[in-house]
């Protein structure tokens, strides 16, 4: 009687553990990589958003002769043409909004933002270490004028 060669059941199921193994693994990889991406992608357009509303805050606050907080969510600029309102909301959200032109609105980026005021410059916390600073020019150059 001769003797055939195979596998034994231990070697057959050694073997389904490691791919068993190897394919969660796999699958767990792919999972993450899948909210890795989603995440950066909030994240980018999260960032998106604040760039674009500071920057236009930004251009208001540079061009301003009267810079007013009413309190820590409401700022009113006075410039050369305008009167531009900005305000930020309980859920988050900015809007700012001036005569003749539409109300433009940033969701989602404010929820932690105080702002506050010396006369010639925005200071923007969200409660972390460093506020962000802007300054009037206009005002800048009157205070430098003798």
């Amino acid at each position: 009687m001769t003797r055939h060669r195979g596998f034994t059941i231990t070697e057959v199921l050694m073997t389904l553990s490691l791919l068993v193994i190897f394919f969660a693994a796999a699958g767990e990889m792919f999972r993450s990589t899948v909210l890795l991406d989603r995440d950066c992608q909030t994240l980018s357009d999260h960032a998106s958003r604040v760039d674009s509303a500071l920057f236009r805050l930004r251009r208001d606050v540079w061009n301003s002769r009267q810079i007013v907080v009413g309190d820590t969510r409401r700022l009113e600029l006075t410039t050369f043409t305008d009167q531009i309102v900005w305000k930020t909301n309980a859920d988050g959200s900015v809007t700012r909004s001036a005569p003749n032109q539409r109300s433009t609105r940033w969701d989602g980026i404010a929820a932690t933002w105080a702002l506050s005021s010396d006369g010639i410059g925005l200071t923007i916390s969200d409660g972390g270490s460093v506020p962000m600073r802007l300054t009037s020019q206009v005002l800048l150059a009157k205070r430098a004028t003798p």
